[in-house]
C-alpha cells in the first residue's frame, strides 16, 4: 500500500510540473538563456547569452527583435546589451 501512494505522488509530482506544449519554432527568453520550441512541441536550450557574452567579451541579453528588410525573422537572440542611460 505504501509503494501505491508514494508511486501516485511521484506520478503527480511528473506530471504535474510540466509545461503545455508550445508552438513549433517559436522562441523564448529565459533568464537571459533563448530558448526555441523543438517539433515535439518542447522549449530547449538554443544559447546562453551569459556564456556567449563571456566569448565575445561583451554583454548580451536575451531579447526579443523583429523582422527587417534583410529578412530575419521575428524571434528571441542574444543582442549587444544597451547602453546604461547616464
Amino acid at each position: 500500500m505504501k509503494n501505491l501512494i508514494l508511486m501516485a505522488l511521484l506520478m503527480f509530482a511528473v506530471v504535474g510540473c510540466t509545461e503545455p506544449p508550445c508552438d513549433p519554432g517559436a522562441s523564448r527568453c529565459l533568464g537571459n538563456t533563448v530558448e526555441v520550441c523543438n517539433e515535439k512541441q518542447a522549449w530547449r536550450t538554443l544559447a546562453d547569452c551569459g556564456e556567449l557574452s563571456r566569448l565575445a567579451r561583451r554583454p548580451l541579453v536575451c531579447s526579443f527583435v523583429t523582422s527587417d528588410d534583410a529578412g530575419v525573422i521575428d524571434g528571441n537572440t542574444c543582442i549587444p546589451e544597451p547602453p546604461a542611460n547616464p
